[in-house]
């Protein structure tokens, strides 16, 4: 596993940021964050109940927000 370091709470679901912001996939897709966050770039990761969480690392995207206040700009 490339990166032990990294645990399932470090990671945030394209789902979650999806809430988070008040994302939808059109807006998604028409702000081309998917070109900011690709697919390639998550990770998995096994939680404390074995449950697999597959995203990005929270600090990324924190960054990335910070960065590209714009395309991020949320919805709610």
């Amino acid at each position: 596993m490339n990166h032990p370091e990294i645990k399932a709470q470090d990671l945030i679901s394209r789902k979650e940021l999806f809430e988070k912001l008040g994302f939808t996939k059109s807006l998604w897709d028409n702000r081309k964050l998917y070109s900011l966050l690709p697919s390639s770039k998550m990770h998995v990761r096994l939680d404390g109940d074995g449950k697999k969480v597959m995203g990005w690392l929270k600090f990324n995207v924190t960054e990335l927000i910070n960065q590209y206040p714009e395309r991020f700009k949320t919805t709610k």
